[in-house]
């Protein structure tokens, strides 16, 4: 597998998605210019990004299915990911319905919560279950993501013991920070801290020059 940088890691999913639309609309190839407006960057960072997913260019542009293979198999795209989510509040059953992580290979199995009325419900097409079996099933399925989206008092202890029936990444949609060892990975998608840079940016475009 190809060690790409953090930075042209965190863009490939908008390359992925204009690409992914440009090969449904039929289109062969696409210029590094086309690339670079659609994706608001410079085209420089364009050839540099597609560099390091060996995506071959040519006159006419980049070859739009090669280049949508290479960023499927460095996404790891064609391998399913089976995934548990602990906490069925609103933002828990927005993820549940959300039907965008098929195209990323990624699969939520089972939901967990604290509240027994919840369990037997379908959200989507997962079933929720009481978090007593959670443990069971971890090791069961061998599932290794789990999408915590508890309460934020409820999530060191609820990544413990996620970590302790043998979960290795966390995707963290809790304002809480993780205290896990060294081998566990950790995403963290504070909508706050989202939220705050995006106020900030507005801001500063509507400050007075």
């Amino acid at each position: 597998m190809r060690v790409l940088s953090l930075t042209t890691v965190k863009r490939l999913p908008n390359y992925y998605q204009i690409i992914k639309d440009l090969h449904g609309r039929g289109r062969e190839y696409v210029s590094c210019d086309r690339l670079a407006k659609l994706l608001g960057i410079a085209p420089g960072l364009v050839r540099k990004d597609l560099a390091e997913v060996a995506a071959k260019v040519q006159k006419v542009g980049y070859h739009v299915p090669d280049t949508l293979r290479n960023i499927q198999e460095i996404l790891g795209m064609h391998n399913s990911k089976q995934a548990v989510l602990v906490g069925v509040g609103s933002l828990g059953q927005a993820l549940l319905n959300y039907r965008g992580f098929d195209d990323y290979g990624f699969k939520i199995v089972a939901a967990f919560d604290t509240d027994a009325t919840k369990a037997g419900q379908f959200i989507g097409q997962t079933e929720v279950l009481p978090v007593s079996l959670m443990p069971g099933l971890i090791r069961r399925l061998y599932v290794k993501i789990a999408v915590l989206t508890v309460p934020a008092d409820q999530a060191k202890t609820t990544a413990a013991e996620l970590i302790k029936a043998g979960i290795e990444a966390i995707w963290n949609f809790t304002p809480e920070s993780l205290e896990v060892p060294s081998d566990i990975l950790v995403r963290n998608e504070d909508l706050g801290v989202g939220l705050a840079l995006l106020s900030y940016e507005l801001e500063r475009r509507i400050m007075p020059k």
